[in-house]
């Protein structure tokens, strides 16, 4: 056997020990059944590639002769090279014999090679590092790049020197291994079943088989998954669904595709609005739950409050309503309304009391609601809406509680959890800070408050108490305490976060980030673009509702709130068109606003709204002659 091919390392390689395989409904009537490579025997057998030798023979010990593996290779290979009979071939290798087509193919091929004095010798036994350098040909011959490695079995100097390098490579692809005992026994023959686990290799090498990551499972009565069928691609998978409501497509252990269910955040993810990712509406936490519409190979459709977009499929987890083990929901007792949030990753829920619940839910129940203004029962049928009023007020109108009022809510509702270290809280005597803020600047005093006291935990956060600063200004997640902004005082940061933040991002509506000067939710208001906690604005909406219940007062309600649904509506320093008298705009359909008055004038209905600051009075048009108009809401009192 001839060999002309350039050196190369090879590394250590591994061990040629393959799993015993039954493999199901193949009789055991043969001698191969329970045989170490059974599993690749059968598979060449059924490619036509080696045969028995007779009928329940395969004879998987039996040394491979030249003859035999030119046939194998010829056969794996699918070689078809015009061979010319005229041509001068091997002594020994005859036109009727069962073997020269194959012969004749591989050397056509350069795969294999005869012998210097003419001869091929079909009926020698093949070594096994001779196998080794036919099958690095016929990788070859494939344009199969193989790497450089350094041998380290015991026996390598006992590999003939022409052949050292042929093994290396080969073993680089870990298509012929050594031994268990660190040897490779290049001089051994090479036995059927250890020429079937080689070709076996070889084809999967040369055609990788299909990665089936993906499956259909069926869900079951107790809500678990059982995997049916695994395929090739999610199109695949999806195609295969039977029965929508019971079964899913997973990845791995991941579910990609339900019928229905729950889509949760898996960490701080945006919500696009299209599958090309490229711009966003908003964002939210961790865990943070969403409305499942349906899901592609790399996105999720879902929506966030009333906005609908897109997440990408590795920052969601998927449950179908059948093996949810917990889900947020909103709770009616003794005339209150109470969020409990579900944390999927602690399996635990905790509540909130937001404010009045809405007079058509029933005490003692439980309600689901995507934006909080919508619910829906147990069954899924809605049953109403309504807003909670603190999280729709517009931010600019002024809170009837003095600053008194607010430095006694201040004192009697600070947490006991804070007190063992500071014994009362750091916010007490900002009341009269808050009121000045909301007379100079028109921010409103009691959503000011609950604002620092959410961000702050009651002024006793470490930015808070050695930086004065009560919002967080400049702290970002990488970095939050080196980052954030130090003040003189806490006057000094409350000014300033209104002059400088609140006002000019979130009131001002040439602003990027302005939807609306109200708390809101994840669709409208300061919490689309504030934070990623979804329930941000109902928590620090929660704070001014236990204010009100603290204060008795009359502050919850005074305004009748709406909300508009008109692109850029013109808000007018009169009840009438004219021109000079726009004195802002509303960029945005459902901004919210607060109506003083509603009159009937020769052209319509217009709507006297509490304007911003530095603005006597403020109109909007109402019944769309102009293409502008608005809509009332219903306010849970």
């Amino acid at each position: 056997m001839q060999v002309h091919m350039k050196k190369i390392l090879s590394a250590v390689v591994l061990v040629l020990m393959m799993s015993l395989v039954v493999m199901p409904g193949v009789k055991a009537a043969d001698d191969i059944t329970g045989h170490y490579a059974e599993k690749e025997m059968r598979a060449l057998n059924e490619k036509g590639i080696m045969k028995g030798d007779s009928p329940g023979t395969f004879s998987p010990e039996r040394a491979v002769t030249r003859a035999e593996f030119s046939a194998f290779v010829k056969r794996a290979l699918e070689l078809n090279i015009p061979i010319d009979p005229s041509t001068e071939s091997f002594s020994d290798v005859e036109p009727g014999d069962w073997f020269y087509d194959a012969v004749n193919q591989t050397v056509a091929a350069k795969i294999i090679t005869g012998y210097p004095e003419g001869d091929f010798r079909p009926n020698q036994k093949i070594t096994r590092e001779e196998m080794a350098v036919i099958m690095y040909r016929a990788l070859q011959f494939k344009g199969i790049e193989m790497e450089e490695m350094s041998l380290g079995f015991k026996d390598k100097d006992t590999i003939h020197k022409d052949f050292v390098d042929e093994v290396s490579k080969v073993a680089s692809v870990k298509l012929i291994e050594g031994y268990p005992d660190n040897t490779y026994r290049p001089k051994d023959n090479t036995k059927r079943a250890d020429a079937a686990i080689v070709i076996y290799r070889m084809l999967n090498i040369i055609t990788p088989p299909p990665v089936l990551e993906y499956s259909v499972a069926n869900i079951t009565s107790d809500g678990e998954l059982n995997e049916v069928k695994k395929y090739e691609t999610y199109t695949d998978a999806k195609n295969a669904i039977k029965s929508p409501a019971s079964q899913v497509v997973m990845k791995g252990k991941k579910i990609v595709w339900m019928k229905s269910g729950l889509t949760t955040s898996n960490g701080f993810t945006i919500i696009y609005d299209s599958t090309k990712f490229t711009s966003n509406y908003t964002y939210v936490t961790t865990g943070t739950e969403m409305q499942y519409h349906s899901a592609g190979d790399t996105w999720v459709e879902v929506t966030v409050a009333d906005t609908k977009g897109y997440v990408k499929k590795d920052n969601v987890t998927l449950t179908p309503y059948q093996m949810l083990q917990g889900r947020s929901y909103y709770y009616a007792s003794s005339g209150h309304l109470y969020h409990y949030i579900y944390s999927p990753t602690l399996n635990k829920y905790s509540g909130i009391l937001i404010g009045k619940a809405p007079s058509f839910m029933t005490s003692g129940t439980k309600y689901y609601s995507w934006d909080g203004n919508e619910f829906y029962n147990t069954a899924g049928n809605k049953v109403g809406q309504a807003y909670q009023y603190y999280q729709y007020v517009p931010l600019y109108t002024k809170t009837t509680y003095t600053a008194a009022q607010l430095d006694s809510f201040i004192k009697s509702s600070y947490p006991d959890t804070y007190k063992s270290k500071y014994p009362t809280s750091p916010l007490e005597g900002t009341g009269e800070i808050f009121k000045m803020v909301e007379e100079k600047y028109g921010v409103n005093a009691l959503y000011f408050l609950s604002h620092a006291i959410h961000e702050s935990a009651w002024g006793t956060s470490r930015i808070a108490v050695d930086k004065n600063n009560l919002f967080g200004l400049g702290a970002v997640d990488s970095n939050p305490y080196e980052n954030a902004i130090t003040f003189d005082s806490l006057e000094e940061g409350i000014e300033e976060a209104a002059v400088k933040y609140i006002i000019p991002k979130y009131f001002t509506e040439s602003n990027p980030i302005y939807h609306g000067a109200f708390l809101g939710n994840k669709t409208m208001g300061m919490n689309v673009k504030y934070a990623s906690d979804p329930y941000w604005a109902e928590k620090i909406g929660a704070y001014m509702y236990k204010a009100e219940l603290f204060l008795k007062g009359g502050d919850l309600g005074i305004y009748q709130l709406g909300l508009t649904n008109a692109v850029s509506l013109n808000v007018r320093s009169e009840s009438k068109v004219a021109d000079g008298n726009i004195i802002y705009k509303y960029p945005k359909s459902g901004t919210s606003v607060a109506i003083v008055n509603e009159s009937s004038q020769s052209d319509g209905v217009w709507y006297q709204i509490v304007p911003k600051k530095s603005n006597p009075k403020a109109y909007i048009y109402g019944n769309g002659k102009y293409g502008t108009l608005s809509k009332t809401i219903n306010v849970a009192k």
